[in-house]
């Protein structure tokens, strides 16, 4: 680890638990379109793409324009999920909250619609913690592009990204960090090891207290 200048975070899977949402969402979806309903296992494998990726990979018997009524399906029930609320990470509120303080400016990139994101910041409390949101809809590309933390860099000093730590729990977010030229922490909960070879991790969110405490400008 280098500097640390500023923090973003990925949302699902970070900041807070959605797969149950995501996947519940995503087989009534399969229920109205008259198919089977597919495993949480399999299904949360589409996660972290976007929201075009996750049900393409959910709907593999579909193709063409059948995918875009069971995209326009599947927002229809996460529209309602989203709404009921997402349980937090542990940790994520007292962790955003004490960069916060330290005076870090934040950033929420995911690839996850901005308004829902924005409808589970309100929820959380979180809303006046982040400097910047983007969502998978923000900008024509979504994670991994690197413009999902590059637009951010006005908010660094000189512009540096380098000084940028991306917090995310997937190859994803690793990919987007590595594009963009930032530092990258991945959030490795419940003994996860999928990104065994990341080059630093974190077992819980309040790690980065002293993470950026420590490699402070």
């Amino acid at each position: 680890m280098t500097s640390i200048s500023a923090v973003a975070f990925d949302l699902d899977g970070t900041l807070i638990d959605s797969e149950a949402g995501l996947t519940a969402s995503m087989n009534a979806a399969r229920r109205d379109l008259g198919l089977p309903e597919q495993s949480r296992e399999r299904l949360a494998r589409g996660i972290g793409w976007g929201i075009r990726h996750f049900v393409e990979s959910s709907f593999p018997e579909l193709s063409g324009a059948q995918v875009d009524s069971a995209l326009a399906c599947y927002r229809k029930h996460y529209e309602a999920s989203v709404r009921e609320g997402s349980p937090e990470m542990e940790g994520a509120t007292a962790t955003l909250r004490t960069l916060r303080k330290q005076g870090l400016p934040l950033m929420l990139s995911t690839n996850k619609m901005e308004r829902f994101a924005h409808i589970i910041l309100e929820q959380k409390g979180w809303h006046d913690l982040f400097d910047r949101v983007v969502g998978g809809d923000t900008f024509v590309e979504a994670k991994p592009h690197p413009c999902m933390l590059t637009c951010f860099a006005h908010n660094l000093p000189d512009q540096n990204l380098a000084g940028l730590l991306f917090v995310g729990d997937s190859e994803v977010d690793r990919a987007t960090a590595r594009a963009a030229g930032t530092q990258f922490a991945l959030l490795a909960q419940d003994g996860r090891d999928a990104l065994a070879t990341s080059p630093f991790s974190i077992s819980r969110l309040d790690l980065l207290v002293d993470l950026t405490r420590r490699n402070a400008p």
